[in-house]
């Protein structure tokens, strides 16, 4: 059975995704930023020779074949692709994937293209993840979605019943509005976002996490709502590293698939 690594390089982390045929076996993130080659190197062969993908259902422990891994002979990788929306990463990760696994890296909107009519200005301005995942989401879903991706940056697509990538819209998510309070203030101090207790918070720690928390959800669900009267009867798909986390407050938000980006790299593979 086909074995492909699919990697998605976003500006906060970089998921990396091992699919045995559809089904994702094993999936994990390193950050983007402010690391050395030699930290993937070591993170990747560390996270990927703890299981053994074969033939079998096991994930347990394989030393051997560990060993084969490290000696970068790795046999049991077929494919891999890339989508980046990181330039300077694109090729470090490139170059070092090619060594390790000694084949050839496939890079989305590089020597692969995605299916799908781009009806943007300048369809070159498209993170060519958005495109990825409008692309796994009409494969998922059919035509007609509204997609939300929570990472670093929000933001919302439209594929249209035509299956045309329309555009959408974006705004900062968790972290950059966190980092815009700390950095842009005087007094304000540098949080962790939690679950709100409460809506009104009783401190300035707690006011600024319910602030952003259930105003994230509040304009998500304002966009959606404003979307959805514009495209009647469309569907709602989320996505994200903090999906699961703002649909807790969300109205809107409830169709949820985490790893769509790497679902559609596999699709794409």
């Amino acid at each position: 059975m086909s074995q492909l690594l699919a990697i998605d390089i976003g500006n906060t982390t970089i998921a990396f995704g091992l699919f045995k045929g559809k089904r994702l076996v094993l999936n994990f993130k390193l950050p983007t930023h402010n690391k050395s080659r030699e930290f993937y190197k070591k993170s990747i062969l560390r996270a990927l020779g703890k299981k053994k993908i074969d033939a079998s259902t096991s994930l347990s422990i394989n030393p051997e074949r560990r060993s084969a891994f490290k000696s970068a002979g790795v046999e049991w990788v077929d494919k891999i692709i890339i989508c980046s929306v990181v330039p300077e990463k694109t090729n470090v990760l490139k170059n070092l994937l090619a060594g390790i696994f000694k084949k050839k890296v496939s890079v989305v909107g590089k020597n692969v293209k995605v299916p799908i009519i781009n009806k943007y200005k300048n369809p070159k301005q498209v993170g060519q993840d958005r495109l990825v995942n409008a692309y796994a989401g009409l494969k998922l879903f059919g035509k007609g979605l509204i997609l939300v991706d929570f990472g670093t940056a929000v933001t919302f697509d439209v594929v249209s019943k035509n299956k045309e990538y329309l555009g959408g819209l974006i705004f900062p998510g968790l972290d950059l509005s966190l980092d815009a309070l700390y950095y842009k203030t005087a007094l304000l101090p540098r949080i962790k976002i939690r679950k709100p207790k409460n809506l009104i918070g009783k401190d300035t720690i707690s006011s600024m996490n319910n602030g952003i928390v259930f105003g994230m959800a509040g304009v998500c669900d304002e966009v959606i709502e404003r979307l959805l009267r514009k495209f009647k009867g469309y569907k709602v798909i989320a996505t994200g590293g903090n999906v699961n986390f703002i649909k807790q407050y969300s109205r809107r938000v409830k169709i949820v698939r985490p790893n769509l980006t790497l679902l559609g790299l596999r699709m794409l593979g």
